[in-house]
């Protein structure tokens, strides 16, 4: 019975390394595919998000 419980909980422990690997990789895919001037960000659901251009203004630096 022990043996049982234990095979159980180490192929839980998979599963779960298996499914937030799965999601970093396609985190980290989807970043990766934004353009330059584009970025991903978190936002709540219903949220609107406003992006601002500012390459028109030909600012060469910052800071």
């Amino acid at each position: 019975m022990q043996l049982k419980r234990k095979l159980f909980l180490l192929a839980l422990g998979l599963v779960v390394v298996t499914l937030t690997a799965s999601l970093i990789f396609i985190k980290q895919k989807a970043s990766s595919n934004a353009t330059s001037s584009e970025k991903i960000l978190p936002v709540a659901n219903g949220q609107t998000v406003t992006t601002l251009d500012y390459s028109d203004l030909n600012i060469k630096s910052f800071g």
